[in-house]
C-alpha cells in the first residue's frame, strides 16, 4: 500500500516537472488581443465613414427627411461593401480570435472549455485563408490543409487526462506551426494601412464631422453664453483632435501589427530552443501591451517623430 502511495506521489512529482508554464504565451496573446481590438476601430470608422458622411449631410439640411431621402444612406452602405475592405476588417478579426483561442487554451483547466478554445483557433486560421485569398488576390490558401490538420491533431493531444501536462507541448506545437501565416496574414493588412488610402478618408470624415459642429457653433456664437460657448469649443476642439490624428492612429496601427509580428517570431524562436519565458520575450510583450496606450494620442506621435511635424491638408498631423 505504501508502495502503491509513494508511486502515485512521484507520478504527480513527474506530471508537474514536466509541465512548462504558458504564462508569457498567455500574456502575448492578450497583449496581441488587445491590439486587434484597437486596430479594429480604426478598419471600422474607415469602413463605416462613407455612411457617415451622408448622416451629417443630411443633419447639416434644413429640410425634412422623408424616407425617400433616406435611402441615400442604403446606396452609400452598398458603396462601401468592398471586398478588399471587409476582408482587412475580418482578416483583423481572425488576428484577435487567434490571439484569444491562444490565451484561453492557455488558461484552460477543462476538456469542454479545450474544445471551445480549440474550435476557435482553427476557425481563426481558416479565416486566415479566406482574408488573405481576397486581400492578396490569390486563390492559394495561406495555411496548408497539412498544417490545419497537425494543428488539428497537436489540439487533439489536449483530451487526455493530463491535461497541464500535455497542454504546454500542444500550444508551442501551434505556435511553431501558425507562426510563418501570423507573419504572412499582418504582413497584407500593414500593406493595406501603406497604401494611403485609410487615413485620408478617416480625415475627411472627421472634416465633415467639425465643419457640421462649426456651423452649429456658428448659430448661436452671438446669443450665447460664456459657458455654453466655451463647452460647444471643447466638443469642437475634441473632434478638430480627432482629426488630425487620423495619420497617427494609422500609423500606430501599422506600429501595432509590426510589434505583434515581431513578439510571434521571438514566441516561435524561444520554443524551438523550449523555453517559455525569457527577459526578450517579457521586453517584446511589454512593448506590446504599451501600444494600447497609445492610441488617439497626439503626444505620442509628437515625442515619437525625429524629424519635422507638419499639417497635411488631407491627412492632419504628420510625421516628415
Amino acid at each position: 500500500m505504501y508502495l502503491k502511495y509513494l508511486g502515485f506521489v512521484l507520478l504527480l512529482l513527474f506530471t508537474g516537472c514536466a509541465t512548462k508554464s504558458t504564462t508569457n504565451i498567455e500574456a502575448f496573446a492578450n497583449a496581441t488581443k488587445g491590439v486587434s481590438q484597437k486596430v479594429d476601430k480604426v478598419i471600422t470608422q474607415y469602413n463605416e465613414s462613407i455612411v457617415n458622411d451622408k448622416l451629417v449631410e443630411l443633419a447639416l439640411s434644413k429640410r425634412r427627411i422623408t424616407d425617400e431621402k433616406f435611402e441615400v444612406i442604403g446606396k452609400a452602405l452598398i458603396n462601401t461593401s468592398k471586398k478588399k475592405d471587409i476582408a482587412l476588417y475580418r482578416a483583423n478579426q481572425a488576428l484577435g480570435s487567434y490571439a484569444s483561442s491562444l490565451q484561453e487554451l492557455s488558461k484552460a483547466g477543462s476538456k469542454d472549455s479545450i474544445d471551445l478554445a480549440s474550435a476557435k483557433l482553427y476557425g481563426s486560421l481558416v479565416s486566415f485563408n479566406k482574408q488573405y485569398k481576397t486581400l492578396a488576390n490569390t486563390n492559394k490558401n495561406l495555411v496548408e490543409e497539412k498544417t490545419l490538420s497537425s494543428i488539428a491533431s497537436a489540439i487533439a493531444q489536449l483530451g487526455s487526462i493530463y491535461v497541464e501536462r500535455k497542454k504546454s507541448k500542444a500550444i508551442k506545437s501551434i505556435v511553431l506551426q501558425a507562426d510563418t501565416h501570423v507573419q504572412k496574414i499582418c504582413d497584407i493588412m500593414i500593406e493595406q494601412f501603406l497604401k494611403g488610402v485609410i487615413e485620408g478618408r478617416l480625415y475627411t470624415m472627421k472634416h465633415n464631422e467639425l465643419t457640421a459642429l462649426l456651423s452649429d457653433y456658428n448659430n448661436i456664437v452671438q446669443k450665447a453664453s460664456y459657458s455654453k460657448k466655451r463647452y460647444e469649443l471643447n466638443e469642437i476642439y475634441k473632434k478638430y483632435l480627432e482629426m488630425q490624428t487620423s495619420n497617427a492612429n494609422v500609423k500606430l496601427a501599422i506600429k501595432a501589427l509590426t510589434q505583434v509580428k515581431k513578439a510571434h517570431l521571438l514566441l516561435k524562436k524561444q520554443l524551438q530552443e523550449d523555453k517559455f519565458s525569457s527577459e526578450a520575450l517579457i521586453k517584446a510583450i511589454g512593448e506590446l501591451k504599451n501600444l494600447n496606450n497609445e492610441y488617439n494620442d497626439l503626444q505620442t506621435l509628437m515625442l515619437s517623430c525625429e524629424t519635422k511635424l507638419v499639417i497635411d491638408p488631407n491627412k492632419g498631423i504628420v510625421c516628415k
